[in-house]
Formats: structure tokens, sequence, C-alpha cells
């Protein structure tokens, strides 16, 4: 392994990367991508019957040539479909050794081939789409938005609200996921992160009442 080769954990990057900075990160991205600066090849999937369910492996790559890096990301899966009251659900199960779902990407120098580090995609991944979202919000929702309706509340969800609020003045934050308990404990977590108030609503349609940015974290 190269001495240089950095191997860091899920918590090293939670500590090293605002949602500020991935936010500011991928605009210069996009930027490098409409410039002709940038590569990337779209997603494979590699999907295979098992036991209970299915095995999926996804690999997709990018690179920059500002900073002159490559990025690898694969994702080695176990996906079962579960009976939820009136509708199925997809579930990715963290079935690896203590119960840990697996996702990494590596960073490889463009300049002389040479590996950079490799870590889990767990916390970079949400914060990125989390991102991803939030530059729309920046170049297409009025300056003056301050209500979010967000559909869902579950992993994703929580990382766009932050996202939301860092490109925009948030003060009201609807909430609607399907199952009660789930949309509850999602406001009591998050209102702890953001200024503004986040609130459970019954209904899709009261999220969106009046709502200025909607934001859709479902897997529907």
């Amino acid at each position: 392994m190269p001495p240089s080769m950095l191997i860091l954990s899920n918590e090293e990057i939670e500590s090293l990367i605002s949602i500020d900075k991935c936010i500011d990160a991928l605009a210069k991205a996009y930027a490098s991508w409409d410039n002709g600066k940038a590569i990337n090849r779209p997603r494979t999937d590699l999907v295979m019957p098992n036991e209970a369910g299915v095995y999926a492996f996804k690999s997709m790559e990018a690179g920059l040539y500002d900073p002159p890096i490559v990025a690898m990301r694969i994702n080695s899966d176990i996906i079962r479909w579960q009976q939820q009251g009136s509708r199925v659900i997809k579930t990715k199960v963290p079935a690896a050794p203590g119960d840990k779902y697996v996702g990494l990407v590596m960073l490889f120098s463009t300049l002389n081939g040479e590996p950079l580090a490799i870590f889990p995609d767990g916390v970079v991944q949400r914060m990125r789409v989390a991102s991803s979202s939030a530059l729309a919000a920046r170049y297409l929702a009025r300056g003056d938005a301050g209500t979010l309706a967000i559909f869902g509340s579950g992993w994703q969800a929580g990382s766009h609200v932050p996202a939301m609020c860092a490109v925009r003045n948030i003060k009201r934050v609807n909430v609607f996921s399907p199952t009660k308990a789930n949309r509850e404990a999602f406001v009591e977590e998050v209102s702890r992160k953001v200024k503004a108030e986040v609130r459970p609503v019954e209904s899709a349609e009261q999220a969106v009442r009046d709502a200025d940015i909607i934001a859709a974290t479902t897997n529907s």
C-alpha cells in the first residue's frame, strides 16, 4: 500500500466535510463538466438472485482535470422487498459482518496513477445527493423561498433539510411520509440540526401547500 494513501472512516469524513463545502465542491465540478473539463461513465448494475432477494453490485467513476483525480465508487448490496401494510418496500439490508452496508470510494491521481484514498461512501454519498438538490434550489428557486416540503423521512431526507437551509433562508419545513411514527421521529431529530421550524403533516397535499421548494427523497 502506498505510504501516502489515506484510509478514512465515515466519522473522519463527517468531521472534515461540511454541507457548505460539499455544495461548493459540487458546483465547481458541475462547472468543469459544462466546460468540458470533466468526464464520467454512467453507472452499471450487476444483479444476481440469492436466497431471499437479490445481490446487487454497482459501480461508477468520474474524473476531473482540476484537481487531477479520478474517483470510483462501488456498492455491494443485499436487496429485499418487504410488505408493509398495503405497500411493498424495497430495502437495502446491512448484511455484512457487524450489520454493515458495503460501499467504497477510491481516489486515484491522474498525474502518476497512484491511489490517493479509500473510504466508505456512507457519509459522503448522503451529502453529495443532498448537495446536488441544494444546487438546483440555489439556481432555480426564488431568492425569498422560505418554505420547504419534504417527501420522505429516511436517510436521504435527513441530509436534504440542512442542505436546503444552506442555500435559502428556510423558515418552515413540512415533512410527509406514509408512516406517522417515522415522520414524527424524523422531525424530532432534524429540528436539532436547523433553525427552521420542522413539522410533520398528514398528507402530501398539506406538505406542498404554499411550499416554495419541494424535495422528493423516497425510493418510489
